[in-house]
């Protein structure tokens, strides 16, 4: 399949929602529009889900990257417990990662924000790489 996706990262936030970073790529020379779901379940005393719709088109080179946030109505006497992240694109193409969850929220510094700000700045570097004379 020309298509990858992987579920990269997931942490608590400061408000007890999970924020999931996700990634969808081509392994070909084409460009290749896709639609797909990420979806959060919980596991074991955990019993909530939440559904985000995705769709893009990637081509050559970088891919997407989603940061998406999920409510599944949690507090602090909901941990420690686990959670299913599923990336799965419309053409089969998808990946799973259970992510064990200790009730410790991430700050403003998250992981999350720090792979944020690092794309960023190499897509930054990229362009500017890439228009020089």
């Amino acid at each position: 399949m020309p298509l990858t996706a992987s579920v990269v990262d997931a942490e608590l936030t400061p408000d007890y929602q999970l924020q999931a970073l996700a990634q969808v790529s081509v392994t070909g020379f084409d460009n290749i529009a896709y639609e797909g779901q990420m979806t959060v379940s919980g596991l074991g005393d955990i019993e909530a889900s939440d559904t985000v719709e995705l769709s893009g088109q990637v081509g050559p080179g970088a891919g997407d990257e989603y940061v998406e946030t999920f409510d599944l109505g949690l507090d602090e006497s909901d941990f420690p417990g686990q959670v299913l992240v599923t990336l799965a694109l419309d053409d089969g193409t998808q990946d799973q990662v259970t992510v064990e969850i200790t009730g410790e929220p991430s700050g403003d510094d998250s992981m999350l924000t720090q792979k944020a700000l690092i794309g960023a700045g190499a897509l930054a570097v990229g362009l500017y790489v890439a228009t020089r004379d």
